[in-house]
């Protein structure tokens, strides 16, 4: 489990964020987050419920509200195939992208969502949608700016009243 791992490899939190996520995590739901402590009176019993520390990394709490807004998702979802489409920022430039950080990452949606519009229009003739994630890390905790889309597989007509289906379900 995650939490196993934070607790055997402190030195894998390197940044500060890094720290205060792992700090989070290993003290959620304990006495180290305070809480609220409810005694019934007549038998006296007594019960602690401990605050969760609410980190979207945590899988005690932040683990159910990733889980609930994906479902939420996929409620939204339309019934056609989708595409996983990254765009990476190569090697030579990410260490400008760790020093200049938000102006850069806009950079990187904009261009990446104007080429991603650029091949919808040339290729099917119309506007795609997609929805774009940044992530700046890779799983071994490697500074790696890259952004995800998901891009349905169909498009709006130019009148925008009719969805077309993509006739070539391997397009992207």
């Amino acid at each position: 489990m995650l939490v196993d791992l934070l607790r055997e490899h402190p030195e894998a939190a390197r940044t500060a964020e890094q720290r205060r996520a792992r700090r989070a995590i290993l003290t959620c739901r304990t006495a180290a987050q305070g809480g609220h402590v409810y005694r019934c009176d007549p038998c006296g019993r007594v019960e602690y419920a401990y605050h969760s520390c609410h980190h979207r990394a945590c899988g005690q709490c932040g683990g159910l509200a990733g889980r609930e807004w994906l479902e939420e998702r996929k409620r939204e979802l339309l019934p056609v195939p989708y595409f996983l489409v990254t765009f990476t920022v190569p090697e030579e430039l990410r260490e400008l992208f760790r020093r200049e950080g938000r102006g850069m990452f806009d950079l990187l949606f904009q261009a990446s969502a104007r080429t991603l519009g650029d091949v919808a229009r040339s290729k099917v003739g119309g506007e795609m949608a997609a929805l774009g994630v940044l992530h700046t890390w890779s799983r071994q905790l490697v500074f790696h700016p890259h952004v995800h889309y998901i891009v349905p597989g169909g498009f709006l007509s130019e009148d925008g009243l009719k969805w077309i289906r993509l006739k070539d379900g391997g397009y992207l």
